[in-house]
C-alpha cells in the first residue's frame, strides 16, 4: 500500500507541474496572417509548441520560425511567419 501511494504522490507531482505550464501557454497568443485571405487569426503558444516549424523547404525570412499553419476562415494551409 505504500508504494502505491508513493507512486500517486510522485505522479501527482509530475503531472500538476506540466498542467500549470500548459495552461499559461494556452492564455498567450501569436498572430498570424493568411496569405491567400488576409485573415488575421490568433494561435496560442501550446499549438505553436505541437506545430510544425520551418525545415528549409519553402522560403521564409532568415532568423523567422515559421509555422505550417491552417486559416480559420478559408482553410488554406501554409506556411506563416508571426506578425509581431
Amino acid at each position: 500500500m505504500n508504494q502505491f501511494a508513493l507512486a500517486l504522490l510522485i505522479f501527482a507531482g509530475l503531472v500538476i507541474p506540466f498542467s500549470l505550464v500548459a495552461i499559461d501557454y494556452r492564455k498567450k497568443f501569436r498572430e498570424f496572417q493568411c496569405r491567400k485571405c488576409s485573415h488575421n487569426f490568433k494561435v496560442s503558444y501550446l499549438r505553436l509548441a505541437l506545430t510544425i516549424q520551418f525545415r528549409g523547404k519553402d522560403p521564409a525570412p532568415a532568423g523567422t520560425a515559421a509555422y505550417r499553419l491552417k486559416c480559420p476562415k478559408c482553410g488554406d494551409k501554409s506556411w506563416l511567419v508571426p506578425l509581431d
